[in-house]
């Protein structure tokens, strides 16, 4: 996987990194974004599924810092035992 991706120790840090600073953004962008988006006329059509559907990609996007994390860490844990 390593060679396939490229994926050095500079990378995996650079991903934590930015994980972690954007932690306390991501709830509010979430709100921002949405409530935005669904102002847009032909943006707003591809909400076919109402507040329900909207409410659920928020959290969708409030989850992604804490699952990027999540695979950082596999990711790291896998290279630091297998010595890449």
């Amino acid at each position: 996987m390593k060679r396939y991706v490229a994926f050095s120790e500079q990378d995996a840090r650079l991903l934590q990194a930015v994980g972690a600073r954007m932690d306390p953004y991501l709830p509010d962008m979430s709100e921002r974004f949405y409530d935005q988006i669904t102002q847009h006329p032909e943006a707003g059509k591809v909400f076919t599924g109402g507040q329900e559907q909207i409410d659920r990609l928020k959290r969708t996007l409030q989850v992604y810092a804490w699952h990027c994390r999540h695979h950082v860490a596999h990711i790291t844990q896998l290279r630091q035992r297998n010595g890449w």
